[in-house]
């Protein structure tokens, strides 16, 4: 019954997708939205892939097992929306169609080209453990094998993303922003009276659940909240929707209910596997979303819980798929491929990316041992290109020898310090601190930049709302 409804709400889902689709007439709109999307729907897109994975599955685990401690890794989005809230006008005045688009401006080829590979080698990464997601609810809630139950996802994924583009990715993101905030909403409260009120929850859990300042050290929460800051501040998939606002007025408007948006889910999601753990002690911390809305919810609310997650989890992989292909479109292959390519091979050739993407997604899986190292991996190597931005927003000294060099280290230090993780020190650390050293060095050691390096991030020709 609960793979039928699922099924159902997806097939919808994609329904919407192909009505809104018959848009995309271009094939520079596949991956891109030509004239804009209302703030209200932009931000309903952002909403939705901020609550992918990471939320659902990662940081749901750690409240699992750890509770309101948990919220040092949501804290961490929180402060990097509340920065895009704060520095809107800067980024809709600098905004392209990528990010390495926007390094390769500031600090030149070679480095749009290195940052190009950092951003789709992150998100893939990202589709990878939001596939892996999938499968696990499927799993979970069917029984089906996981390796099927993952195939059977990235194919339907693969699909709706081929199919569609990023115009219908918005506007599905739109419905599932609203459906997973008001189910959450009606779940938490049914979850604590399944474990006989709130106070009889706190009372079945360890105290140092409740106590996240009181358990705090600077290790554990810098690098809690270091890599979500890092990921949701530079994230692709977010500055691609920062760019397709119709105005700095709407992007404010956008930007603003956004930041209420996961304030107010994570808050939602952490309570609820917080109590899972008094209610279902048993269950995986990987899947403790769905096994409560399977085993400890109304049959009608846990449905609700189990479809919009899945949903979101589909919709999540979509919006990455397409964000890490526009920035081979963008910045591989009409620079170094076919510089004149026209609509329909842009067209054609984004949605063999799409699909070369996705499988190597699927391949990354077998790498990482839990969904939780792929999100500190993914999160780490995309988010690392913070220290080219604030570079890029601050510092008018910073080079193109010291951006270039800066990008490299960033690459090879995450890759580096995954595999051997010298020294017990948390990647996140060493990936931001030897990066933002070789940027500074590098920089201080090489000509000022040229004028030309400057122009587009004149930030003193705002004007004011």
């Amino acid at each position: 019954m609960y793979l039928f409804f699922i099924l159902a709400y997806l097939i919808l889902m994609f329904v919407i997708g192909i009505v809104c689709s018959r848009k995309n007439a271009k094939g520079n709109i596949f991956v891109t939205v030509d004239g804009g999307l209302p703030w209200y729907v932009n931000a309903g897109t952002l909403i939705a892939t901020y609550v992918g994975s990471g939320a659902i599955m990662g940081a749901a685990a750690l409240a699992f097992t750890s509770g309101y401690n948990a919220i040092w890794m949501y804290f961490g989005g929180w402060v990097a929306v509340l920065a895009h809230v704060l520095l809107y006008k800067r980024i809709k005045h600098m905004t392209g169609s990528t990010i390495s688009e926007l390094i390769g401006a500031r600090y030149g080829d070679a480095a749009r080209l290195i940052s190009s590979i950092i951003l789709i080698t992150g998100e893939i990464s990202i589709v990878a453990y939001n596939l892996k997601s999938t499968g696990l609810i499927l799993n979970v809630v069917t029984g089906m094998d996981q390796k099927l139950a993952v195939i059977v996802s990235a194919v339907f994924i693969l699909i709706i993303t081929i199919v569609a583009g990023l115009v219908s990715v918005a506007y599905t993101d739109y419905v599932q922003a609203i459906v997973i905030i008001v189910s959450f909403i009606i779940a938490v409260p049914v979850l604590a009276t399944k474990g006989g009120g709130v106070a009889n929850v706190m009372a079945t859990l360890p105290a140092n659940f409740f106590q996240p300042l009181k358990s705090f050290s600077w290790n554990y929460a810098l690098s809690s909240l270091l890599p979500t800051f890092c990921l949701v501040f530079m994230s692709q998939g977010f500055w691609q929707r920062f760019a397709v606002s119709r105005n700095r007025s709407e992007l404010r408007k956008t930007v603003f209910t956004w930041l209420i948006g996961v304030v107010l889910i994570s808050f939602l999601i952490m309570t609820f596997a917080t109590f899972g753990a008094a209610v279902v002690p048993e269950a995986n911390a990987d899947t403790i979303v769905m096994s409560i809305a399977k085993l400890a919810l109304p049959t009608v609310i846990g449905l609700a819980v189990l479809c919009a997650t899945t949903s979101v989890l589909v919709t999540t992989a979509d919006s990455y798929l397409l964000s890490s292909a526009s920035v081979f479109i963008n910045d591989i292959y009409c620079r170094y491929i076919n510089k004149d390519a026209d609509e329909k091979t842009l067209l054609n050739i984004s949605r063999i990316a799409v699909v070369v993407l996705g499988v190597a997604a699927y391949i990354l899986i077998t790498f990482f041992p839990s969904i939780l190292s792929m999100i500190y991996f993914a999160y780490t190597m995309e988010g690392g290109l913070i220290v080219l931005m604030i570079g890029m927003m601050f510092w008018k000294r910073a080079t193109p020898q010291g951006g270039t060099a800066a990008a490299a280290t960033v690459f090879l230090v995450t890759i580096f310090w995954e595999i051997f993780k010298p020294f017990g020190i948390a990647t996140v650390f060493a990936t931001l601190i030897i990066g933002t050293a070789v940027l500074v060095i590098v920089s201080l050691l090489t000509p000022a930049p040229d004028p030309k390096y400057l122009e587009r991030f004149d930030f003193s020709k705002i004007d004011e709302d």
